[in-house]
């Protein structure tokens, strides 16, 4: 186990094993307040190495479960680019728009 560390609770580990900061929307996304039978709820690994539901690596996990040797890398506090998103304007036609953050 870790020991006490600044940061939010939960970490990232990326599906080479890699642990990472969270981004932005990632952590509104575990702040928000789900039932216990919500399909959309996130999955928290218990363990680095474990896999996920959909049998990959990646996934989050609470920062004290980190075993101390691994390092958590560091971020840019920004979300996540969306690369593409389905709107629909005034007109009701749809489009393709991308979006990303402001630097």
């Amino acid at each position: 186990m870790r020991p006490q560390e600044n940061g939010f609770e939960y970490v990232y580990v990326n599906s080479d094993g890699t642990v990472r900061e969270l981004y932005d929307d990632e952590i509104e996304y575990l702040n928000e307040k789900f039932n216990p039978t919500d399909s959309a709820r996130p999955y928290i690994k218990s363990r680095c190495k474990s896999l996920a539901p959909d049998q990959k690596m990646s996934g989050f996990i609470q920062r004290k479960r980190v075993p101390r040797k691994v390092e958590i890398k560091n971020v840019v506090r920004q979300s996540i680019i969306k690369k593409t998103e389905h709107e629909v304007d005034e007109t009701g036609a749809s489009g393709i728009f991308t979006k990303s953050p402001n630097f």
